[in-house]
């Protein structure tokens, strides 16, 4: 096949970055880097939030990952010699752009995909700590974002105009005194919101899944003939469990303190 120079165009890996973005209703191409303190590494950690011109504090939090494209089920996949997985993008042109050449980026580009990132989880890291003590204090809206300025989980996010209340009503006490909103972490919330994840992780699971752990959990029976070819397989209930434990364990990855 032959292909011609002016259609095709090869780029450094080095000289720019491939993300993919989940279909939103947004209609932003900028985004700002912000670091937050991710809460379980506790490391800082890049985060991307779209420029906007509105003034709304309904923001999105991306975290982005780099894809790894090792398949440890294809025994014939190919790698460089620093054995990282052969991968490379091919750009086309598009209805809207059909004169613009295509590009091609290298053989090890660097790929990342940007994940819409709940910050109910660096909430809830930051108040572990509160959580252990037998007596909690209720506080103000303000109060609180005065104390995330303190916090390397938060703190990027107030110059931003981060409105936090829709997650802090889903781990937190809501109290009304003196027609004032009080906060205070709620455990029993905490549980509640942490299994319906949990659950949500479960429902989302492909139905192949099912027959990978039915085969991982087979177990060949015991038997008086060495003919015998007998196995114990799982239940449908042992599947579910092992699903949930699946769930539980992506879960960890955001709120390792609490599972």
């Amino acid at each position: 096949m032959t292909t011609d120079t002016e259609i095709l165009k090869n780029i450094d890996k080095d000289s720019l970055r491939v993300a993919f973005f989940p279909k939103t209703n947004s209609t932003s191409t900028s985004f700002k880097t912000i670091k937050l303190s991710h809460p379980t590494t506790n490391k800082p950690t890049d985060f991307l939030i779209p420029e906007t011109t509105d003034n709304s504090n309904t923001k999105t939090l991306y975290e982005i990952n780099s894809i790894d494209f090792r398949d440890s089920f294809n025994d014939k996949q190919r790698f460089t010699k620093e054995n990282k997985p052969l991968k490379s993008l091919l750009f086309t042109p598009t209805d809207k752009l059909p004169d613009q050449p295509g590009l091609i980026i290298g053989q090890t580009t660097e790929i990342y995909v940007a994940t819409e990132y709940n910050v109910v989880y660096s909430l809830l890291q930051f108040f572990i700590d509160n959580l252990k003590k037998e007596r909690q204090r209720i506080v103000t809206y303000d109060d609180l974002v005065e104390q995330f300025e303190e916090s390397e989980l938060l703190a990027s996010l107030i110059p931003l105009g981060f409105d936090f209340k829709k997650q802090l009503t889903h781990i937190c006490e809501l109290i009304e005194e003196n027609d004032e909103v009080f906060y205070k972490p709620s455990l029993e919330k905490i549980v509640s919101y942490l299994r319906s994840k949990v659950d949500k992780i479960v429902n989302q699971f492909p139905k192949s899944l099912d027959v990978k752990i039915s085969k991982k959990l087979i177990v060949p029976l015991v038997a008086s003939s060495a003919s015998s070819k007998e196995e114990l397989k799982a239940t449908d209930e042992i599947i579910r469990l092992n699903k949930v434990r699946a769930a539980v364990d992506l879960l960890s990855s955001y709120a390792d303190n609490c599972c």
